[in-house]
């Protein structure tokens, strides 16, 4: 069958590859492309550094503010072992005060307080912020302990002297006649006196009178 050739056909030459194999180009990004490509990585990196950055200061502000509440709920439990109508060591007086091992009762109580109280934290950086702030709540509440026992004991010891005065002034009103019996209440009472005079730095002549 004869073929029929269009007149108004334009023949196109096919180009080729040498050798007859076509090849292909790995083509990569442009300048501009790769710039923006590691500005964007730079970015992203940033971004995460400053959440990083953001995440610890919101972790520290919530460990400081765990540790604050635990402190003042002890400061609460201190102020009730020192003063309250119940468990206060302030309302121990007089013999009622030296009579009993106050000291290690109460630095117990407290430690008990403390020991609670740090139990309901969440970790070990809250913990450890607690511990400092009640180390020194812990001293200044011994502190105020061994005052409050040195005034009672002052005062115990008060009671004390003037029962001894009171007592050997009646015994040698009631034995005047004998010289055994008096010469021993004034020997119990020049003793109790030079006792009182030592702690209190009386003058000699005051001690003497």
């Amino acid at each position: 069958m004869a073929r029929i050739i269009d007149p108004s056909a334009v023949e196109r030459p096919v180009p080729r590859q040498p050798g007859g194999i076509a090849r292909l180009g790995v083509v990569g990004p442009s300048g501009a492309e790769g710039q923006g490509l590691q500005r964007l990585s730079e970015g992203l990196e940033q971004g995460a550094n400053e959440l990083y950055r953001a995440q610890k200061i919101e972790e520290d502000r919530i460990n400081t503010l765990r540790a604050e509440e635990a402190f003042t709920k002890l400061r609460d439990r201190q102020l009730d072992l020192s003063y309250g109508e119940d468990n206060g060591f302030t309302k121990l007086k007089g013999a009622q005060a030296v009579t009993r091992p106050v000291l290690k009762e109460w630095t117990k109580r407290f430690d008990d307080a403390e020991r609670e109280t740090a139990g309901e934290l969440s970790n070990d950086e809250q913990r450890t912020r607690f511990k400092t702030r009640s180390g020194v709540a812990r001293l200044q509440y011994q502190e105020e302990m061994l005052r409050h026992l040195a005034r009672e004991g002052d005062t115990y010891a008060k009671e004390v002297y003037d029962g001894t005065i009171a007592g050997e002034q009646r015994s040698v009103v009631a034995r005047w006649e004998s010289p055994n019996a008096v010469g021993a209440s004034l020997a119990r009472v020049k003793n109790a006196v030079e006792e009182r005079a030592e702690r209190y730095g009386w003058a000699k002549e005051y001690k003497d009178a």
